[in-house]
């Protein structure tokens, strides 16, 4: 059971930890904005041929699985484990908009929430707020590649993503 759970959140973590390229974070935007709590995110773009469930798996102990949505939203699942004497586990569940151009993909994180357990502290969830992350993109041979802007050959140091 324990390393199905691993093998769960080891499919859920990529994108956060699984590159050593670098990748530009800043705080989103909206922050500086004042809206409702009603009020829908602001539309983003998703080319139609990537609209879908995208996975990916960087090692045994870290994965991310994207649902990219016609509307320019997104959802998000992305996971981090170890094992050893003491494990560990780190969950993301995150939703937002998402806006690709011809060479970059820009991910606005609206809302979501960061799960931990380890084997020395109770599980606990907290909020996650509003951030951005922009990356390099390519298309190629049916699979999404994201990488940042140091990688010199994405297929080497990006991030490889399958549509499932």
């Amino acid at each position: 059971m324990a390393r199905n759970i691993v093998s769960l959140v080891a499919l859920l973590a990529l994108m956060i930890f699984g590159s050593a390229c670098t990748v530009e974070s800043k705080p989103s935007s909206k922050n500086d904005q004042t809206s409702s709590p009603n009020e829908q995110p602001t539309a983003g773009s998703v080319p139609a041929e990537l609209v879908g469930v995208w996975s990916s798996t960087g090692s045994a102990s870290s994965s991310t699985v994207y649902t990219l949505n016609a509307d320019g939203t997104y959802h998000e699942t992305s996971g981090l484990a170890s094992d050893g004497a003491c494990s560990m586990m780190t969950v993301w569940d995150v939703d937002g908009t998402v806006t690709f151009t011809s060479t970059d993909v820009t991910f606005d994180r609206t809302s979501g929430t960061m799960t931990k357990e380890t084997c020395s502290t109770p599980k606990s969830t907290t909020a996650v707020g509003p951030d951005s992350n922009t990356y390099l993109w390519k298309l190629e041979g049916g699979f999404l590649y994201t990488y940042g802007a140091d990688c010199d050959d994405y297929t080497a140091c990006g991030r490889k993503f399958e549509k499932q």
